[in-house]
């Protein structure tokens, strides 16, 4: 009895530490839209990310879901350096950054993904 709820415990606390809600980073409240051209892509899990250069020069950190997933859903062509893109998403709590969850992301040609 006791092995079996050891490895129920440790099942459970794997679990709970390997995942995380992007809600406890980020505020769904606050609605972001990022316009610029990609300075830099990372596909590393557990998240890709973005860093996208606003025509103002500012940088903005870009979360996206793990690049598997991401692969799965959007054109690699869509994710190179100095593609202009558009992200939608949310703004991350800390409002000193612009750091965004991005939900959505816009291509220069018609082209619309949904990440969720």
């Amino acid at each position: 009895m006791r092995l079996k709820l050891f490895w129920l415990t440790a099942l459970a606390a794997g679990h709970v530490q390997a995942h995380h809600s992007h809600v406890v980073e980020y505020n769904e409240d606050q609605p972001a839209s990022v316009i610029g051209v990609i300075d830099q892509v990372q596909l590393a899990n557990p998240h890709a990310s973005l860093q996208i250069k606003t025509s103002a020069g500012v940088i903005c950190e870009v979360s996206l879901d793990a690049p598997a997933k991401l692969l799965r859903t959007v054109r690699p062509s869509l994710l190179q350096k100095d593609q202009k893109v558009h992200v939608s998403g949310y703004f991350h709590r800390d409002n000193n950054t612009c750091r965004v969850w991005g939900t959505q992301i816009d291509g220069e040609m018609p082209y619309r993904v949904t990440l969720k």
